[in-house]
């Protein structure tokens, strides 16, 4: 009974209480017409792809950043928020390209149940050498999103 008890206290579990300065304490309301939801609703759609966050989050994003100077990058007239939704849309590429892995696996495993699998077999080789051209892509992918954060967030 002791053991259970030790580690209880080693280990409450749950989210761990946040310090005075994460606290969200204060509560902001506003009302706002239909147009201006619906363009509210899209932005957030756009910005939320390829991250996880809440439409609160996004919105404290916007008012507190309202005062910062856009960022510019050095060749060309490329934007910050530009550079940010194209690495969003890299990012959403590879989740795809990722999923055809995922569902390339569980196709092969499901014909590979399958007693007479002749011609099943030669498409399901074809079909590897297409998912494994993709492997290289998404790498890239990878990098490409990885430079463009650095970039933007570098200081």
């Amino acid at each position: 009974m002791e053991n259970k008890a030790e580690n209880k206290q080693l280990n409450p579990g749950g989210r761990p209480n946040l310090s005075g300065e994460e606290v969200l304490a204060y509560r902001l309301v506003t009302r706002v017409n239909e147009k201006d939801y619906l363009a509210i609703q899209r932005d957030f759609s756009l910005w939320q792809s390829g991250r996880v966050g809440r439409i609160a989050d996004y919105l404290r994003e916007i008012i507190l950043n309202r005062n910062t100077p856009k960022l510019t990058v050095a060749k060309g007239d490329i934007q910050k928020d530009q550079v940010v939704e194209l690495t969003q849309t890299l990012h959403n590429i590879r989740q795809h390209l990722k999923h055809l892995d995922t569902n390339y696996n569980q196709i092969a495993k499901r014909i590979n149940s399958i007693e007479h699998t002749g011609k099943l077999h030669y498409e399901v080789q074809t079909s590897k050498v297409f998912i494994d051209k993709i492997g290289p892509i998404i790498t890239q992918i990878d990098s490409l999103v990885k430079a463009q954060t650095e970039e933007i967030f570098k200081k």
